[in-house]
């Protein structure tokens, strides 16, 4: 976004930059962070509690992505969407 405000004639030459930001931040995310609350939970805690953590962490999961969509909007129109990307990356 920032090199689509600045230079629009260098961006037309990028068209494949987002597609392959996509598809790496959707193999780390799968490799890293995704998966590991529930691996975690599954591995550290009693039996007994395993319920009601994975649904802690599946509630926490859920509830940021619900902050994230509420406040995308007015985020990106206090810092532009330059701005907020890099905030989110």
């Amino acid at each position: 976004f920032y090199i689509k405000e600045q230079d629009p004639e260098q961006a037309s030459t990028l068209g494949w930059l987002p597609l392959t930001s996509l598809i790496i931040y959707i193999i780390t995310y799968n490799l890293g962070i995704g998966p590991l609350p529930w691996t975690l939970a599954g591995e550290l805690l009693p039996p007994h509690v395993k319920g009601i953590t994975s649904s802690i962490a599946t509630a926490f999961c859920w509830g940021q992505a619900f902050l994230i969509t509420k406040f995308f909007k007015s985020l990106l129109t206090a810092i532009t969407a330059a701005g907020c990307y890099w905030f989110f990356s």
